[in-house]
């Protein structure tokens, strides 16, 4: 049997941190009051995306700002002050550690955030010497786990928040488990494994087993 590697996004798995990213977003945009339900909407269509992509979409298709290149990197800088600022104060997501600490496997992070922010929040939260690698943008996460397995001779179980690490997970033919919360499950009606938070580990276990001997 191949081995079994873990992989899990960063905002809304390991950290608690995506809502607080999201409201950050618009936050930024906040002296365009009359842009604001157009740049909500959006912003919550795209979650999981990368911010580059996110903002450049928001200067030039809602904003339709004369000199875009420059205004997306005056909303970069500002939207990167605000969040090493309030990423100080998001916990990690409940049971995370404990879990972390359980699994005897390789353990990786695959985020769409850039990576010296991906690494400073989990120092920040003493979880980065459970993770072999850190992955992050401009890495595509379908791209990241398809190398893993070919490289590592794996199977591989991704836990992500979003439709976007669904479709990831899909792309690189993984097991997928949607985190959710209680404000947010984007995974309703599609027959996807999920869990609140790490808490219930047998649980977990459970579908990770049940998806091994389905193989």
């Amino acid at each position: 049997m191949k081995r079994l590697i873990l992989v899990f996004d960063k905002d809304g798995v390991l950290i608690d941190s995506e809502q607080v990213k999201l409201r950050l977003v618009e936050k930024i945009f906040d002296a365009y009051p009359q842009h604001a339900a157009a740049i909500h909407a959006y912003n919550h269509q795209t979650v999981g995306i990368p911010r580059s992509v996110k903002f450049e979409h928001i200067c030039r298709h809602i904003l339709c700002l004369p000199n875009p290149e420059s205004a997306l990197a005056h909303f970069s800088q500002a939207y990167t002050r605000a969040v090493d600022e309030e990423l100080k104060r998001v916990a990690p997501v409940a049971g995370v550690r404990a879990y972390l600490q359980h699994r005897s496997e390789p353990k990786y992070v695959c985020s769409a955030a850039p990576k010296a922010e991906v690494l400073q929040n989990l120092e920040s939260q003493g979880l980065s010497h459970f993770f072999e690698e850190v992955y992050a943008f401009p890495d595509a996460k379908a791209d990241v786990m398809r190398r893993l397995k070919a490289e590592q001779q794996a199977q591989i179980v991704f836990w992500g928040d979003t439709l976007a690490d669904y479709r990831a997970a899909q792309e690189a033919g993984v097991f997928f488990i949607g985190v959710t919360t209680a404000r947010q499950n984007p995974f309703r009606g599609l027959g996807i494994p999920t869990i609140p938070d790490f808490t219930a580990a047998q649980r977990i276990d459970n579908l990770i087993i049940r998806f091994l001997e389905g193989i």
